[in-house]
């Protein structure tokens, strides 16, 4: 690791709050994973209903995936990310509010993951290729390097909060 590369990225404002605001998102996504999943299985008691929502994630990203690169080259990484994590507080909001109410049900579970899931396939090449806009070209390697490292880290975080809430909160 160069020592000069990692003061440079610590000094760069754009760098520390794209980190942080990816790591909230990334550990927030995760948690709703845990917490649709449980709330998906109580309803349903199908361990095939998982597999279709692991199946309503992934048509969305299979059919704009294509296009969705194509977005980030076009248009404004920056907006694009804003935009979906606009949208996706909405949707998240959408099931939380159908869950206090009794009104969720499998299906619209499947409808919001599935439109979370087809958001985020616009988000991921616009995150992946933002990076060269906001540091240095020497910082670039180390950059990634640690981006990667936040986004493992909110692949813990967020499950194991998630967890933890269920867990001593007793929540059904």
């Amino acid at each position: 690791m160069n020592k000069k590369s990692l003061i440079s990225l610590l000094k760069n404002r754009d760098y520390i709050l794209f980190q942080i605001g990816m790591f909230v998102s990334r550990s927030g996504t995760f948690m709703q994973d845990v917490a649709v999943n449980w709330q998906l299985y109580q309803l349903t008691k199908s361990p095939l209903s998982l597999g279709i929502l692991g199946l309503a994630k992934f048509i969305p990203v299979l059919i704009f995936s294509m296009i969705s690169g194509i977005t980030a080259d076009v248009f404004s990484r920056k907006k694009i990310i804003f935009l979906v994590q606009v949208f996706a507080i909405f949707n998240t909001l959408a099931l939380a509010i159908l869950t206090i109410t009794g009104k969720i049900t499998p299906l619209l579970i499947y409808l919001l993951i599935g439109l979370e899931a087809g958001l985020y396939s616009f988000e991921m090449p616009a995150r992946q290729s933002i990076l060269p806009n906001i540091v240095k070209k020497e910082d670039f390697s180390l950059a990634v390097n640690i981006n990667n490292i936040f986004y493992s880290s909110s692949n813990f975080i967020g499950p194991a909060i998630s967890g933890f809430i269920k867990n001593n909160l007793c929540l059904t």
